[in-house]
């Protein structure tokens, strides 16, 4: 019979997360709150975090790019953004 309590946790999630934590270290303590279970928690602190406060769809997409993507984000700047600018 398999093992139903463990669950799997996804490289690539943990890598942004860990991404998105140096990138913003007010976010860890976020983190720490959801990884206890404090869901409730953890959702308030982010509510009142500066990134959550200053953060828009686009930039943050814009972040994970940068995050996880480098090249990606770089061409899209050379070979989209500075030309329309």
């Amino acid at each position: 019979m398999a093992d139903t309590t463990q669950t799997t946790v996804d490289p690539m999630l943990v890598g942004i997360t860990e991404a998105m934590v140096a990138a913003h270290p007010e976010l860890a303590d976020v983190r720490a709150l959801y990884l206890k279970g404090d869901f409730a928690g953890a959702l308030n602190k982010l509510f009142g975090t500066e990134f959550y406060k200053n953060t828009g769809a686009t930039k943050f997409t814009n972040q994970q790019l940068k995050a996880n993507q480098p090249g990606v984000y770089e061409d899209t700047i050379k070979n989209t953004w500075l030309p329309t600018l």
